[in-house]
């Protein structure tokens, strides 16, 4: 028995040493997985504003292309409505026309 104490005070030290590096290496991989923790927390938060703008940015594109076409239409409406004048077609004109094609087709 006493040969068997002797033994294990001899190998404290080393016994401690192996116990010390498992517990640091624990803490260690601890503090790497909160901190990956987080950076992906904060990868995710930059995706979501980038995504966001990205988003805004296809909006304005899409609104102003929106606002672009509808004043090309006006443009376009206010053209035909000055070549119907300029050639005197008015609504009444064309209202006698459909008629007038509308009794000729017998409906």
């Amino acid at each position: 028995m006493e040969e068997a104490l002797t033994q294990l005070v001899a190998n404290l030290p080393a016994a401690a040493a192996v116990i010390l590096t498992v517990w640091i290496m624990v803490a260690a991989d601890e503090r790497r997985e909160i901190r990956r923790d987080a950076n992906a927390k904060a990868r995710a938060e930059e995706m979501r504003k980038h995504e966001s703008d990205i988003i805004s940015m296809i909006v304005n594109v899409v609104a102003v292309n929106q606002k672009a076409i509808i004043d090309k239409l006006d443009q376009a409406d206010q053209k035909h409505t000055a070549r119907y004048e300029r050639f005197g077609i008015t609504q009444e004109l064309l209202t006698e026309a459909r008629e007038s094609l509308a009794r000729r087709s017998g409906t």
